[in-house]
């Protein structure tokens, strides 16, 4: 085994060493071993191996785990593996597990916490699904998997990614030095590891707090760090010293006059994801729950910034995959229905679906997200009758049945008009095809005005949505008292 390796490439999770023909070993990278087998100057019985981990022949390196085994290091393709050599006593309680996505100095067996949920698609297939694509929303109901995914999806990126997690409520009221970045990534990759297998809580920490991660940031992201904010809260940002004739005097964050400290957890929170999606040293961004903290208006302008494709380019050109766990429905991606994943959870199994219909997408926002046409100020339904005396009877059927309910009865210009009205609506709520109204429009007709029904079928309403009545009347349904 080798360490206190001089840094490499920074988006490496770890330093990479093989045994070269006279023996010495050599520092490369896992991309460059792979170029050498091919170019045949390595081959499969080669020794590899990565700093303070265990050494293995090359055939093995694609195992996601190794245990170490009569002073050799032997290699295990998966958890189910790991169990049953747990269970023939080839590893004890004590035996020491690395693995790709573990710590280089590896975990005792002991220490490691699998999670009892699997997901379909596998996270690894899930990744490949993602791989060429910006955006993936991640969406549904509580404790149905979401922040799980997003921590294996982090553990799987290593050094790529960044993670937001819900726990942001940070403080800023001095900004410190900043440390050496590339040190600070691989413990901070550690750190997280060591978390993920070994906490017994779920841990909702974030990989950097704000104030880490505005002073990490270049001269020129942090002044569009300032100038965002400044923009999207339309207040002035400014960074000044405490002491203005001292060189060396901190710097704090000025808004409207007043430090950041004092000001909104909103603002604070809102500057942290702002922050995080400056940083150049990396490409892939993960945030649970983005809405925390930040009203709707907010929540809408910054979902712009995130999901158009211009302006991302323009502001966070390094960005090249932003996944996000939400309940709002202003962080789906309504440009591309696509990018949008449902999760579902049945015992320790989770789903992982794509939204492939406007259907799907509509019971998203206004079903599994908890929206209700009644909670945006819109009526639960609308009932389309023809005449007066049907106006008035349904309405007070409603007022007297379901009081507590918002629900609209309309009258149509008279018989036959109910297509009419239907035009008009559909003007007003787009085509009600695709529209989430499509299913909330319901139609009284008399048996005489049922010629109607394929004018009405055509315009999008359901023909089960089309109650024909078996007499000629309202005024024969009225109760005797």
């Amino acid at each position: 085994m080798i360490s206190d390796f001089d840094e490499i490439d920074e988006s490496e999770s770890r330093k990479w060493y093989y045994q070269n023909i006279d023996g010495n070993w050599v520092l490369t990278t896992r991309a460059e071993l792979q170029e050498l087998f091919l170019d045949g100057k390595i081959n499969h019985d080669t020794k590899v191996g990565w700093e303070t981990g265990p050494t293995f022949d090359y055939r093995d390196i694609d195992a996601e785990y190794f245990y170490e085994f009569q002073g050799m290091a032997l290699p295990a393709d998966n958890e189910e593996e790991l169990y049953r050599l747990a269970s023939e006593s080839r590893i004890k309680s004590s035996t020491y597990i690395w693995g790709r996505n573990l710590p280089t100095k590896g975990i005792p067996y002991s220490s490691l916490r699998f999670t009892d949920l699997t997901f379909t698609p596998e996270i690894k297939q899930f990744i490949e699904m993602r791989n060429e694509q910006l955006t993936t929303v991640l969406s549904g109901p509580n404790n149905s998997g979401k922040t799980l995914l997003l921590k294996l999806l982090r553990r799987d990126f290593g050094l790529a990614a960044n993670f937001l997690a819900c726990n942001r409520f940070y403080h800023l009221d001095r900004l410190n030095p900043a440390t050496d970045k590339t040190v600070q990534y691989r413990q901070l990759q550690d750190n997280f590891i060591n978390q993920l297998y070994q906490s017994h809580q779920n841990l909702e920490q974030s990989d950097f707090p704000l104030d880490q991660l505005v002073s990490r940031l270049k001269n020129t992201q942090r002044n569009k760090l300032l100038e965002l904010c400044s923009k999207l809260l339309n207040m002035k940002f400014q960074l000044k010293q405490i002491d203005p004739e001292n060189m060396l005097s901190q710097y704090y964050i000025d808004v409207q006059g007043e430090t950041l400290a004092i000001s909104s957890t909103g603002t604070r929170l809102l500057m942290a994801i702002i922050a995080v999606c400056l940083d150049d040293q990396r490409s892939i961004l993960l945030i649970d729950e983005p809405e925390l903290g930040l009203s709707p208006h907010l929540q809408a302008i910054l979902a712009n910034y995130l999901f158009d494709n211009k302006l991302r380019q323009e502001h966070f050109p390094q960005l090249k995959q932003l996944f996000i766990a939400t309940h709002s429905n202003l962080f789906l991606d309504h440009n591309n229905i696509a990018n949008n994943f449902i999760l579902t959870r049945s015992g320790n199994e989770v789903q992982i679906s794509r939204v492939e219909t406007m259907n799907m997408f509509h019971d998203l926002q206004f079903n599994m997200l908890g929206n209700s046409l009644e909670s945006l100020y819109l009526p639960a339904a609308i009932i389309i009758v023809e005449g007066k005396t049907d106006y008035k009877y349904v309405k007070r059927v409603f007022q007297a049945l379901l009081p507590d309910k918002r629900i609209s009865v309309v009258k149509a210009y008279g018989e036959g008009g109910a297509p009419d009205k239907l035009h008009i609506i559909s003007e007003s709520f787009g085509d009600l095809h695709k529209s989430p109204y499509c299913n909330r429009i319901f139609i009284l007709l008399d048996q005489r005005r049922s010629v109607e029904l394929r004018r009405i079928t055509n315009q999008g309403i359901p023909e089960h949505q089309i109650i024909i009545l078996d007499k000629n009347g309202i005024e024969f349904y009225y109760p005797s008292t």
